[in-house]
């Protein structure tokens, strides 16, 4: 019995060892080419980033940004056309500036890039369209670009004006996730897409293992410390960095762990709560909201729905595919004018859209 097991082993080295010597070869000589998302056809619409001042976030505390600053990000495509010369625009209290208006509530909107508006300006932003369509809520913008809710909790307790300057004395928080903030939540093996000229790698294909800060909870779900997965899981970390490095992976573009499970789901719920008792701390939110965006794969929308639901969580759970928002995207409205061409952001319209729909759950 050992000794098959043991051939088996020997088996299963020899088959991986010839799998990447086969797709070493292919991708050492490029014949995925032609799958890339970047053609012949398109090369001339390759996106050109000028970030360089586009970014008042705090290089010595992440995804935080600087008070009181004004930042310009420009993107054009390599034919020259302009797509987008915006000025990003931060108050005192580190939030993107947008549409303020009296109103007798307020609602804190967390989340990413699709939060904070980028390629819109200030007040076309979800929250200041949220603003903009409600009746009794004043949004405020909490979003930072390439932040998931790990991120944006740490900041939340750790900087005291993130926690000032909301003057209604009830209100809501709400969190806009989409599937891929599991990726900055979890540590993850991501196998990027081929890049070519006019992108920042020049490598065919790069993988990255991610490294979030990994928030620690007691047994009752109470935050204790945040650190880097790595010192929280070293192991893990090592075994990741290994295999980031097979070239079978690389190929296919799988990432680790290939499946977000119940575990996953639980540690985004803890986050979320001791995120709510802070904002209740500070600001007196009654709620929290999970928001769970669009695109999103429908399996995995249905499972973590399910997940909040049957396990009679706190956190509160809105899906816009069943918003009047879906119907309308789906069936009215082109790819080009809901996404910024060649950035894939929301475009003004598509907030104005989802913010619209989106009221009619608050009030």
């Amino acid at each position: 019995m050992l000794r098959k097991f043991f051939n088996f082993l020997i088996s299963l080295f020899f088959v991986f060892a010839i799998s990447e010597v086969i797709f070493y070869c292919l991708l050492k000589h490029d014949v995925r080419k032609k799958t890339t998302l970047i053609t012949n056809k398109t090369k001339k619409e390759i996106p050109i980033y000028d970030y360089s001042n586009a970014y008042p976030n705090n290089q010595s505390s992440p995804y935080y940004h600087t008070p009181n600053t004004s930042m310009n990000a420009v993107f054009k495509i390599k034919n020259g056309r302009e797509i987008y010369n915006i000025d990003y625009d931060v108050d005192s209290y580190s939030r993107r500036k947008g549409l303020n208006q009296k109103k007798e509530k307020h609602i804190l909107f967390f989340g990413g890039s699709f939060v904070f508006g980028e390629g819109v300006a200030g007040n076309e932003t979800l929250p200041s369209r949220f603003t903009f369509y409600s009746k009794e809520y004043q949004a405020y913008n909490f979003g930072v670009r390439g932040a998931a809710v790990n991120d944006l909790f740490v900041n939340f307790k750790k900087y005291k004006n993130l926690r000032m300057g909301i003057k209604e004395k009830e209100g809501v928080v709400v969190y806009l996730f989409y599937e891929f903030h599991f990726k900055r939540l979890i540590s993850y093996i991501l196998n990027l897409h081929p890049k070519i000229e006019g992108y920042p790698n020049e490598k065919i294909f790069k993988t990255e293992v991610t490294n979030p800060l990994t928030l620690l909870f007691n047994k009752n779900g109470v935050f204790q410390k945040s650190l880097p997965y790595k010192e929280t899981n070293l192991f893990s970390y090592r075994i990741k960095s290994f295999l980031s490095k097979s070239s079978t992976l690389r190929y296919f573009k799988i990432g680790i762990p290939l499946y977000w499970n119940s575990i996953h789901f639980k540690y985004l719920e803890n986050i979320l709560l001791n995120l709510h008792a802070e904002a209740k701390s500070a600001f007196g939110s009654k709620d929290i909201y999970l928001i769970i965006g669009y695109p999103f794969k429908h399996n995995l929308r249905k499972r973590l729905k399910d997940f909040f639901i049957n396990s009679n969580s706190k956190v509160k759970v809105i899906d816009v595919n069943d918003l009047k928002f879906s119907k309308i995207v789906y069936e009215d409205y082109s790819h080009d004018e809901l996404f910024i061409r060649g950035d894939g952001h929301p475009t003004a319209r598509y907030y104005d859209i989802l913010a619209k729909s989106l009221v009619g759950e608050f009030e």
